[in-house]
């Protein structure tokens, strides 16, 4: 089973991430979910996940620097990076720290995206 951790600052995301997607029938399990990209690098260590997916803005340290210090750190976890945000900028340091880039409508993730809006 793959260890999964969330990570977002918004408490309604996070809510919706961890219980609207059947994490069990993709054979994975949310380990924790992080408030803030301090919150992950405070327990990266101790639930090992291989898979974050993470929000680009958190207060005090954001989505760019949790993926520098992942891949620093913790090579071997997966990272999927999610933003509401359209700032190319955003991507263009994701690609500098190895994150595949991929943009795509909500619509995509089969997720009732208004329930979290």
């Amino acid at each position: 089973m793959w260890k999964v951790m969330l990570a977002d600052d918004e408490k309604s995301i996070r809510t919706a991430l961890g219980t609207l997607i059947d994490w069990q029938s993709l054979d994975c399990e949310v380990v924790y979910m992080a408030r803030s990209g301090q919150d992950v690098l405070d327990h990266i260590g101790q639930y090992r996940p291989d898979l974050l997916i993470t929000d680009i803005r958190m207060p005090d340290v954001d989505g760019i620097e949790l993926m520098r210090q992942c891949r620093l750190q913790w090579a071997n976890t997966s990272i999927v990076v999610i933003s509401g945000y359209d700032d190319f900028k955003y991507a263009q340091q994701a690609i500098e720290y190895g994150i595949p880039i991929s943009p795509t409508r909500r619509r995509r993730f089969g997720i009732p995206w208004p329930i979290i809006s």
